[in-house]
């Protein structure tokens, strides 16, 4: 990332299917820092070295049920909104996921332009670097003539 572009987000797209992992991922590389999982196991351990803003998670991925890798999301990054899809969905998986603590639950085939605005609702921006303030103490805290510094420290 060049120096002064904004802080995106980073999003992790969990699908073991490779069209729509890369169908959603296209879309989201747009606006957001995109990182992609195949199954389970490489999302936790992706999870566990980075911090993102929002994962999209398969329901059906090979080496884990969904709600089992969802409720171990939330224990590894608990503010962290999670999106599960499924092509395979019912009334109960529904109910499941939201218990569990999935933000919301998306059918297969699913509008990827409501998608992008659900997300876009439910990202927050990483913070953005903090830059320093110096104050001068030349002048009185109350006077007019007390400068104010941002970014490198004044000589």
């Amino acid at each position: 990332m060049m120096a002064g572009s904004p802080v995106r987000a980073r999003v992790l797209v969990v699908d073991d299917l490779e069209g729509p992992r890369e169908a959603i991922s296209m879309m989201l590389r747009m606006k957001y820092e995109v990182w992609t999982a195949h199954d389970a196991r490489s999302a936790l351990r992706f999870l566990r070295r980075q911090q993102v803003e929002l994962v999209v998670q398969d329901l059906g991925l090979p080496d884990c049920d969904g709600i089992r890798l969802l409720r171990r999301i939330k224990m590894l990054h608990r503010g962290v909104p999670v999106i599960v899809v499924s092509g395979l969905g019912t009334i109960q998986s529904a109910e499941d996921a939201m218990k569990a603590g999935a933000a919301a639950y998306l059918l297969k085939p699913f509008n990827l332009e409501e998608m992008l605005v659900l997300i876009g609702e439910l990202v927050k921006p990483p913070p953005k670097p903090i830059r320093p303030v110096y104050i001068s103490k030349a002048a009185p805290s109350n006077s007019p003539e007390r400068a104010v510094h941002s970014g490198a420290k004044p000589a």
